[in-house]
């Protein structure tokens, strides 16, 4: 493990950490341009000044705490490590935004800071650390396992399970997240399965009837079948052209910062690599959209109207009107009632039959 050797200084309202540039990082390089020109808030912010004809990076600690010292005296529970964890994979997804090596966050203990008016925490980047292999997270799982709750066995558990992987070269911080997150059940939706099975859904019978009545109508009205293709031709029709335009600017993006900074060989890899994919994926939704717009100019899906006049000509004629639910259901009521209650004259019972 790289040790930095680090210096301290303090004016008039600002505390700063100081760091010698490191040989592999010259001052004009991608690197160094983008760690002072402030733009990544997830890491310190860092200027350059010159002693003697050398070169030191003066990190910004004002108002800021480090996580060795937070927890110097106390133990870390399941939520305060999740937390320091998505904190720091926040931090690398923005470094990974500007074409940052990752290898230049320093995952330290008495490196780590955390910012005590946003309550975030915030990385170190020094571009000459490189730190690689097992003792990029070493210090940081060490230093947790012997921080957390020893009374949380689940966490203790999951804890020493971290620091077993850590030593392998394919793991991620996004790994150690996702062995934290084991077990955590989370509800599907705000209605709770015992809410659910308890809850009395059956209708009353007046409900039964307008419910009846109104997919009748919704049948005559609106074909089904045609409301669902809408709804994905609407969202693929909005998808494809935006995904195309931002390809485009992330190309055009590239191609700028290609010509403005000067760039190592590999960064110019990444570089060229990131413009590749982005180019396959301009390719792609220009090959989607030609696909949508020749499907527009095929002639609609007329299933549904076709069926509806095949099952109205082999029936009643159009004119005729069905019988409602309503008629239907007296007609029976007062059959039934006839053949119950027969009407007597003297000898001879007549019955009075409902004829359909």
């Amino acid at each position: 493990m790289a040790v930095l050797e680090t210096k301290y200084y303090k004016d008039y309202g600002h505390n700063y950490m100081i760091l010698r540039c490191g040989r592999q990082e010259p001052p004009g390089s991608y690197q160094h341009k983008i760690l002072t020109s402030g733009r990544i808030a997830g890491i310190l912010a860092c200027s350059v000044r010159y002693i003697n004809g050398a070169a030191y990076y003066y990190y910004d600690i004002s108002s800021r705490t480090t996580l060795e010292n937070i927890y110097r005296n106390k133990k870390m529970s399941c939520g305060e490590v999740k937390d320091l964890l998505l904190g720091l994979h926040e931090i690398s997804e923005k470094l990974a935004g500007y074409f940052m090596d990752e290898s230049g966050l320093v995952l330290v203990p008495e490196h780590i800071y955390y910012d005590l008016t946003n309550k975030k925490y915030i990385g170190l980047y020094y571009p000459g650390y490189n730190v690689d292999g097992a003792d990029t997270y070493k210090p940081l799982t060490q230093f947790l396992l012997e921080h957390i709750d020893t009374e949380d066995r689940d966490l203790a558990e999951k804890m020493y399970q971290i620091c077993e992987l850590s030593e392998e070269n394919f793991f991620s911080i996004e790994e150690a997240i996702r062995i934290l997150e084991e077990g955590e059940e989370e509800p599907v939706s705000g209605i709770s399965p015992e809410a659910f099975c308890q809850k009395d859904w059956e209708l009353p019978v007046a409900d039964q009837a307008d419910l009846y009545d109104a997919v009748q109508n919704t049948a005559q009205e609106v074909p089904f079948a045609t409301l669902p293709q809408t709804a994905l031709s609407t969202g693929r029709n909005l998808f494809y052209p935006v995904f195309a335009a931002l390809s485009v600017l992330g190309i055009v993006g590239a191609a700028a910062i290609g010509i403005v900074y000067e760039l190592t060989r590999q960064e110019q890899i990444i570089l060229y690599g990131a413009s590749a994919a982005m180019g396959a994926c301009l390719l792609f939704c220009i090959a989607a959209i030609r696909k949508g717009a020749r499907q527009k100019k095929s002639p609609p899906d007329n299933t549904y109207e076709t069926h509806a006049s095949k099952s109205g000509s082999q029936g009643k004629p159009d004119d005729e009107e069905l019988p409602s639910l309503d008629r239907v259901i007296g007609r029976s009521a007062e059959l039934r009632m006839a053949q119950q209650d027969p009407i007597s004259y003297g000898n001879t019972v007549f019955f009075d039959v409902i004829l359909h």
